[in-house]
């Protein structure tokens, strides 16, 4: 008597059988893998507009005057305008923003001010909050206008010795990005 033939099951049978449908379901699995992970991909591109640093004294009527010694000066203050870029398609938020002026033997961190936020608060007066957050959304320009006021004459005396001077922040992985805005050789 024959013995009917069995049914050729074996898994490499199987995906013989199937190999169009399961390349064409792994070709669409891979190809939104590497999508995702390219739109969430991109970098924050920092375009430096306007940088100043100058050492200040008041005058015999209260006006602030710029001196170039800083055994003459009271206090110095520094502006920053630039426009910030992200090439992604996600949103990308910095925090911790701060200007770093570093030297041989000093590095000395601020926290910048906002200028789009400053206010009068009397006559005489005017109050900017601090630049802590910063979002940009994808594939946008952002423009930030920072500013701040040194007056510690021991760091003064250090700060004229400069030898780079950099913006540098945190995303919300604590990873540090760091921009350059000055060097002491330009």
């Amino acid at each position: 008597m024959a013995v009917p033939s069995q049914p050729n099951t074996s898994i490499i049978d199987l995906i013989k059988n199937f190999e169009g449908i399961i390349g064409t379901l792994l070709g669409v699995f891979s190809g939104s893998v590497i999508t995702l992970i390219s739109q969430k991909l991109g970098r924050i591109y920092f375009y430096l507009d306007v940088w100043e640093f100058n050492l200040y004294k008041m005058d015999g009527s209260g006006r602030e005057i710029i001196v170039n010694d800083v055994s003459e000066c009271r206090y110095a203050k520094y502006k920053l305008e630039a426009d910030c870029f992200n090439n992604s398609n996600v949103l990308k938020g910095l925090r911790n923003i701060q200007v770093v002026f570093e030297g041989e033997d000093f590095k000395y961190e601020y926290t910048p001010l906002d200028s789009s936020t400053k206010r009068p608060t009397s006559q005489w007066s005017t109050r900017t909050d601090k630049m802590e957050l910063l979002s940009i959304p994808p594939k946008q320009f952002v423009r930030i206008s920072l500013e701040g006021k040194i007056e510690d004459k021991t760091e003064l005396q250090n700060l004229v010795k400069y030898s780079k001077v950099y913006l540098k922040a945190l995303n919300h992985k604590n990873k540090e990005f760091k921009w350059p805005i000055k060097t002491a050789s330009n």
